[in-house]
């Protein structure tokens, strides 16, 4: 099998994307103003620990400046509960795979920073550490290009 470099176009939601949070509560990402760091994650992953750890405190421990955290997994599996618990108020958790369709995304960890008023994905990445993501942020908030195109199966 041969695998060709895809280049993608800038993508973007068509519309808000409707998910529910750990609570049940309807979230609607991509609407309002400002940018949403989403980070794709699961459990038994420990690549995917020090996000949570993060979450608990957002700004302070380097992962977002402006940015709302939301926290995407799967399910909410068992092992996870005592790390969601301990996320700060305002980052949201969502649980289901509307997400990971919706952005492409196959497993985590991974990042997705996504423009809310546009609903226009900035850029996005495998998420190997919390100072590397941010390096990522904001380089591309800067308007450097650190985009990886995606491979794709091919001949």
């Amino acid at each position: 099998m041969v695998f060709n470099r895809e280049e993608r176009p800038q993508r973007r939601l068509d519309a808000p994307l409707d998910v529910r949070d750990r609570f049940g509560e309807l979230l609607q990402l991509g609407s309002g103003q400002g940018l949403e760091l989403l980070v794709f994650l699961k459990a038994h992953c420990d690549g995917c620990a020090c996000f949570f750890e993060a979450a608990a405190q957002p700004v302070g421990s380097g992962l977002c400046r402006q940015e709302r955290l939301v926290l995407c997994l799967t399910e909410l599996d068992l092992s996870l509960t005592e790390a969601v618990e301990r996320a700060a108020p305002e980052v949201r958790v969502v649980v289901g795979a509307e997400p990971y369709r919706a952005f492409a995304v196959h497993s985590g960890p991974f990042f997705v920073l996504l423009d809310a008023s546009s609903r226009t994905v900035l850029t996005e990445g495998v998420a190997w550490s919390v100072p590397q993501v941010r390096e990522h942020l904001d380089a591309a908030l800067a308007g450097e290009d650190r985009s990886v195109p995606r491979l794709r199966a091919g001949g």
